[in-house]
């Protein structure tokens, strides 16, 4: 990789992404890679709506999204000519992103000079675990942006009902708790509803897959397949400690945005050196994300270069505006424990 100021060319940062990809498929390398961040691809699955960076000239606002409303306000008396009535509507929002982290880290081209290790290849694995640390981080933001926004549960008749909340007792996190997960989707207008579960039906789950090929296994499998489900060990408990917490999220209730400010192909170098692009998350099966890359050289032992980087995220998660109610955000959180109300 060449170091010489204003040699940091399109070639070369592509070269540096050709290793991070080659990385990632080393399967003794690829181990140390996993960002823990599933939460998130929960976030992909509930957000429907779309989002447009905006220009420099805009100082208040990073992003505009546009969401889709369709809500009714129910059935009416008829009236003879008398027609029209809600529609399903764009509702384009401006914002401005509150998320703003950076992963920095230092590489000095003298501490490879009589190295086992390549500089290239040190880079990259830099440059990855910087991608993990930052979506991990993300995926934590996003717990605390749902117990932010939990909605109040419509299901009021039911068994785990308590004063606007759910709570579940230890013993009912079962595959038989899901048909009544389904009902209070239903009771709650949540038509196509993802269940993030913290682990609290990650054992149960297991167990009805392992026991598909038996007779009296079937029945569990069928009852965990009538809803979509993704398991995030490590991030809820993370944010939430010993509050055991699972989310029912209604698809089209979330979405996330985010901006980068570099290029993302030829990389650009300002009048102090500073050598700048943007690239996307190499997990995008996870949630494509981009960040911003600023890199300053400096010279080092030797005249080699020593480079002090930061990795950026700008990003945001939203929750939409424009609710069918006022304690219908699309958000229900599912406690384990008693009603204490």
């Amino acid at each position: 990789m060449s170091t010489t100021q204003g040699v940091f060319t399109e070639s070369v940062l592509n070269a540096l992404r050709v290793k991070m990809a080659e990385n990632l498929l080393d399967s003794r390398v690829k181990l140390q890679f996993q960002p823990r961040a599933n939460a998130l691809k929960t976030l992909a699955k509930a957000t429907t709506a779309s989002f447009t960076p905006l220009n420099a000239r805009e100082k208040d606002y990073d992003v505009e999204l546009e969401w889709i409303n369709v809500c009714s306000s129910g059935v009416e008396s008829f009236t003879s000519c008398s027609f029209g009535g809600d529609k399903a509507s764009t509702n384009i929002k401006k914002y401005s992103l509150s998320y703003d982290k950076m992963r920095p880290f230092t590489i000095d081209e003298a501490d490879f000079t009589n190295n086992d290790f390549d500089f290239a290849e040190v880079m990259a694995k830099l440059m990855l675990k910087a991608d993990v640390e930052l979506l991990e981080d993300f995926a934590k933001y996003f717990i605390s942006i749902l117990n932010a926004n939990v909605g109040s549960d419509a299901y009021t008749t039911g068994a785990y009902y308590c004063a606007g909340d759910t709570y579940i007792p230890a013993n009912a996190w079962t595959a038989n708790l899901m048909p009544y997960l389904m009902m209070m989707s239903q009771l709650n207008q949540f038509n196509n509803p993802i269940l993030l579960d913290d682990g609290l039906l990650y054992q149960a789950f297991l167990a009805a897959n392992f026991n598909a090929g038996n007779d009296n296994g079937k029945g569990a499998q069928a009852m965990f397949q009538g809803m979509m489900i993704d398991f995030d060990l490590v991030n809820p408990v993370a944010v939430n400690g010993n509050i055991l917490t699972d989310y029912l999220i209604e698809t089209g209730s979330l979405a996330w945005a985010n901006k980068v400010y570099h290029a993302e192909g030829t990389p650009t170098i300002n009048q102090d050196g500073i050598i700048k692009f943007s690239q996307p998350t190499k997990f995008g099966n996870i949630l494509p994300l981009k960040y911003d890359v600023a890199m300053q050289p400096s010279c080092s032992t030797n005249n080699l270069t020593k480079y002090d980087v930061s990795v950026r995220l700008k990003a945001d998660i939203f929750v939409n505006p424009t609710g069918c109610t006022e304690t219908n955000t699309g958000i229900l959180a599912l406690n384990c424990g008693v009603c204490q109300g």
